[in-house]
């Protein structure tokens, strides 16, 4: 099924009596791509989603005055909105080209007794699936270069088509 970006073609279309061009750009055609971010401290909180050719970015804007664990809904900021095409293969041919998806699936080992913060990052490239944890630890390994360009490529694209800056 054909999902498209502006209303007047969706309807156009629909409706069958119109001869019409479809510019590449205004139809999201469904492929084997999705993506997926999570990181969360005291005081942050970004999550991001592509799936379907739709990405989802929630995030914490402010400060957290009370650093309990976990987030309420009303604490966060939900946007969304649909990709083209084009957007969707710049992503996903620079994830290839990173060497993320032949990283190890959990990066940074820490004790019991560490403090550490979990990064998340998967991408789901034309079936083949790769989802790495990156525990950051004080002192610890370093988060790998293909994590860190793919997670950046990958929030630089939800902060731009959302508007969030």
């Amino acid at each position: 099924m054909l999902q498209f970006t502006d209303a007047v073609t969706k309807r156009a279309f629909q409706s069958r009596r119109h001869l019409i061009i479809l510019n590449p750009s205004q139809i999201i055609i469904p492929s084997e791509f999705e993506a997926y971010y999570f990181h969360t401290t005291e005081s942050s909180y970004e999550e991001v989603s592509i799936k379907n050719g739709r990405i989802t970015y929630t995030y914490f804007k402010g400060v957290k005055v009370n650093s309990s664990n976990g987030w309420n809904q009303n604490e966060l900021t939900k946007k969304d909105t649909l990709l083209s095409n084009a957007d969707v293969d710049s992503l996903r041919k620079f994830v290839a080209k990173t060497g993320f998806m032949k990283l190890d699936t959990v990066v940074g080992n820490p004790a019991s007794t560490d403090k550490y913060y979990t990064f998340v990052l998967m991408f789901n490239i034309d079936g083949k699936k790769r989802t790495v944890h990156f525990n950051s630890i004080p002192g610890g390994a370093l988060m790998p270069d293909a994590f860190r360009k793919s997670r950046d490529a990958l929030m630089m694209l939800a902060r731009k088509r959302t508007g969030v800056y």
